[in-house]
């Protein structure tokens, strides 16, 4: 399941000030407009594998290790097993 950019943004970057987020790769700041094009290209450009790292951290962060499926999945496994 791939992660939003917003969930990328939270896991990769800390809030500074209201809007203004601090790389945790690099500590480079950065200031967020409406969306999150500045961060992810912040990302992009300097931290190639940003992606697997955003992954890594979300399964980190899950203290059980469990993978969450989204409801269109699980709704179409539980129509097969029906």
């Amino acid at each position: 399941m791939a992660l939003s950019n917003k969930q990328v943004c939270a896991l990769l970057f800390s809030k500074g000030t209201d809007s203004t987020f601090s790389c945790n790769a690099c500590a480079k700041v950065y200031k967020k407009g409406n969306g999150y094009t500045n961060l992810l290209n912040h990302l992009m450009r300097g931290h190639p594998d940003y992606e697997r790292d955003a992954r890594d951290a979300a399964r980190a962060q899950n203290a059980l290790g469990f993978q969450f499926v989204d409801q269109r999945s699980r709704d179409i496994y539980r129509w097969c097993q029906w």
